[in-house]
């Protein structure tokens, strides 16, 4: 079995896809207990890894907002995906503003089921939106964009179509690639428990996959890209070291954080569901997934103290929040408990490990941490609220 570097493991069911609580008492270092925090006086600490932050007052007014993305431009623009069809664009001061697309006649929020991507093309001016159909198959439709960044509902054009044999594990996510032809979309297994089916390694089907979208000519080619997912839930592009990022929601006992550059991601394995986590979860699937170059997960937690269901992530590269080093925003779900993970990236090995998790505060049922237009970070929950994550104490 070929492996990309294992990149260090420390150690459900995605249920909903959630009212943030604020907490500005700064963060709580939970492992290493060496990281030093922003106040150190001494050079040596001072150069250890570290994180002020904390949550911020959450901005009420949405409808279980699940995704949020940014158009780029002279004035880049913010938008949310609600669960329920509606895309509204986000004003600064992160209060819902005006509608920019309707497609509550084309999905409905069920569980699982609803609006769940948005992504826009690197010139701004095409949006792709990944939701479940009214038969709860996934569905992705390209849509032009107007100057104001209203979606034109005649342009739209349906680019892509999977059906889901169950209610669970849609996955849901867009990521446009750096070259600005490609779009990766991100399936899940296709719900029930263990991949009764064994989808998520079979080359022959798209489910528990990542699937690649040709989208520089109107024939719209679809291809396998990876496989082994069983619920991707947010997947980001870290530009700085060209390493794909996805949070995949477990089974039973415990949630898992892929990492993977961009540029070796193509025919690896990310295990589901010969592994769950790091533990053997289907054996008849192993010889599958050792034949394939697996990604061994960077970070692995329990299903403890009420996480039960990953949401990522994306790691922070901004100004406004006090920090220094590698930092990956994740949350969970049930649990509620927004976290920042640290890494360091070994130039010469390209091997990631972690050295650090910081707890920022707790929401609830969050289900995305996204940047804004401002690279202001966001917390994304459920119940219908947004929450920046801001300096400690500030």
């Amino acid at each position: 079995m070929k492996k990309i570097p294992a990149l260090f493991i420390l150690g459900s069911t995605f249920i909903g896809v959630a009212a943030c609580g604020s907490n500005n008492s700064g963060p709580a270092v939970e492992s290493p207990s060496s990281l030093s925090s922003p106040s150190s006086e001494t050079t040596p600490q001072q150069e250890s890894p570290f994180i002020s932050a904390a949550l911020g007052e959450p901005i009420e007014g949405y409808d279980s907002p699940v995704d949020l993305a940014i158009r780029p431009g002279d004035q880049a623009q913010t938008f949310i995906a609600e669960q329920g069809g509606l895309i509204r664009e986000k004003q600064t001061d992160g209060s819902p503003g005006r509608t920019v697309a309707d497609l509550t006649e084309s999905t409905e929020a069920r569980g699982e089921q609803g609006l769940l991507g948005l992504a826009f093309d690197l010139t701004g001016e095409r949006a792709f939106v990944n939701y479940t159909d009214l038969e709860g198959n996934t569905t992705v439709d390209q849509f032009n964009i107007d100057d104001d960044g209203t979606f034109l509902v005649d342009s739209r054009r349906t680019i892509y179509t999977l059906t889901q044999p169950y209610r669970n594990h849609n996955g849901g996510d867009l990521l446009i690639l750096p070259d600005g032809k490609s779009l990766l979309v991100f399936t899940g297994d296709g719900g029930s428990a263990k991949d009764p089916e064994r989808r998520a390694l079979d080359p022959t089907s798209d489910l528990g996959k990542i699937i690649h979208i040709d989208i520089s000519t109107d024939e719209f080619t679809s291809r396998l890209w990876a496989r082994g997912l069983r619920n991707p839930w947010r997947a980001s592009y870290d530009a700085p070291t060209g390493h794909l990022w996805i949070s995949d929601v477990g089974e039973y006992d415990s949630e898992e954080i892929n990492v993977v550059p961009l540029d070796r991601s193509q025919g690896v394995s990310f295990g589901w569901s010969a592994f769950e986590g790091n533990e053997v979860m289907n054996d008849d699937q192993l010889t599958l997934h050792q034949s394939l170059t697996a990604v061994e997960p960077v970070y692995t937690y329990p299903h403890e103290n009420d996480d039960c269901s990953i949401s990522g992530g994306y790691v922070y590269r901004g100004s406004g929040i006090p920090h220094l080093g590698n930092w990956y925003f994740f949350t969970d779900w049930c649990g509620g408990v927004v976290r920042a993970l640290c890494v360091t990236d070994d130039d010469t090995t390209g091997v990631i490990t972690p050295c650090g998790v910081v707890t920022l505060g707790t929401a609830t049922n969050p289900v995305a941490i996204l940047p804004d237009a401002m690279g202001q970070p966001w917390v994304l929950s459920q119940s219908g609220s947004i929450t920046p994550i801001v300096p400690a104490n500030s």
